[in-house]
């Protein structure tokens, strides 16, 4: 089953993508819901790993967050893990709220991205 990434960073895109190659699980990267949402639709669906940190802008910063709502809403839902920077409590609780299955820490969730992925891949 792929794992579904909605991210803008390139630079975390290509540290995502090469952890993904190196554990041997898919990763499909979109930028936007629409985009995730058309690709999931077309290459199947799975997990998804949402980047709360999508924008410094207040608007931005709501995006991801309306994005998880808007997965949520599938049926059936896909698992989520979401990451951003440990000092947005925030962003934290607001994805939490919205139905995301996990939250964590940049860190956290880089240090334990290959067990992830290959967690997420298994669902």
């Amino acid at each position: 089953m792929p794992v579904h990434a909605l991210l803008r960073d390139l630079f975390f895109r290509s540290r995502i993508e090469a952890t993904a190659e190196a554990a041997g699980v898919p990763v499909i990267v979109s930028a936007t819901v629409e985009e995730l949402l058309e690709k999931m639709r077309k290459r199947g669906r799975g997990a998804v790993l949402v980047d709360l940190g999508a924008g410094a802008a207040e608007e931005a910063g709501r995006a991801p967050i309306e994005a998880i709502r808007t997965l949520k809403g599938l049926d059936p839902p896909p698992t989520i893990v979401a990451w951003g920077s440990h000092v947005d409590v925030k962003a934290f609780e607001a994805a939490r709220a919205a139905g995301a299955d996990r939250v964590l820490p940049k860190s956290a969730f880089t240090r334990r991205l290959p067990e992830i992925l290959r967690e997420l891949a298994g669902d």
